[in-house]
């Protein structure tokens, strides 16, 4: 649900998504846009529709459920790829997976899948 929520807040606003997982209790994205003050309109989004159809479809908690968020500026493309490695290592670094291609829910997984 929430791979889904990232995926439509970027596309509503013309946002390309390059890379993302989503993970237990955070997630990441890498995305090419056109404006900058776009991100805090998708992040809004993204956070009030997926703590909406938690709460609608999982009886989450009531009031709020995400606190903050961190944006980064890519500036090349050697920071690109770093940044696209640091996302797709992540489940990895909390302990979730061995390697980077078993976590299901990343644009990874995704790639991969797109492949066969």
């Amino acid at each position: 649900m929430l791979q889904d929520c990232v995926l439509e807040g970027l596309d509503r606003y013309g946002w390309e998504p390059l890379a993302w997982v989503i993970l237990p209790d955070h997630y990441h994205f890498l995305a090419r846009g056109r404006r900058g003050e776009d991100l805090s309109r998708i992040e809004k989004w993204i956070h009030s529709r997926s703590a909406f159809l938690l709460r609608r479809d999982h009886g989450g908690p009531k009031g709020k459920v995400w606190w903050q968020y961190w944006d980064t500026l890519v500036r090349d493309e050697e920071s690109l790829w770093t940044h696209c490695e640091y996302i797709h290592w992540n489940p990895v670094k909390h302990g979730h997976v061995e390697h980077p291609r078993d976590w299901p829910y990343s644009s990874l997984k995704q790639l991969r899948a797109d492949d066969t």
